[in-house]
């Protein structure tokens, strides 16, 4: 049985606290359409859900579940409170820089800025 192709890209979904979750679904449904729609099953998008535990960011599902993860995008779902009464993120601000240093692209949605904020990427911006 030969191995399923590689997806033509991962996009990681980061689930912090008070996140929209109901975006962090919507999205990984919208990415599955996309897929889908492309007509290629060779070249299919992997989603995958990622949150912080006392060991670090791991993922906790997958669409294409497979060995390894290689993000080519993460994104900072919008939360649900106010900015000013998000929580900060040091150890998810820690591992977006991380994957940024790996050449994965980082994306937010609404207040999912703050999240992606405390990385430092946006400074004088």
């Amino acid at each position: 049985m030969t191995p399923p192709p590689p997806p033509v890209a991962e996009i990681g979904l980061l689930i912090y606290p008070d996140c929209q979750l109901s975006a962090v679904h919507g999205l990984t449904d919208l990415f599955r359409i996309a897929s889908d729609w492309s007509g290629r099953p060779d070249r299919h998008i992997r989603v995958s859900h990622w949150q912080a535990d006392a060991s670090g960011v791991a993922p906790v599902w997958d669409s294409h579940p497979a060995e390894g993860h290689r993000l080519t995008h993460v994104i900072a779902p919008p939360s649900i409170v106010m900015p000013a009464h998000m929580q900060p993120q040091p150890a998810r601000a820690k591992w977006l820089l991380n994957c940024h240093a790996g050449g994965t692209t980082l994306c937010s949605v609404c207040a999912g800025a703050f999240v992606l904020a405390e990385t430092g990427l946006l400074n004088r911006r």
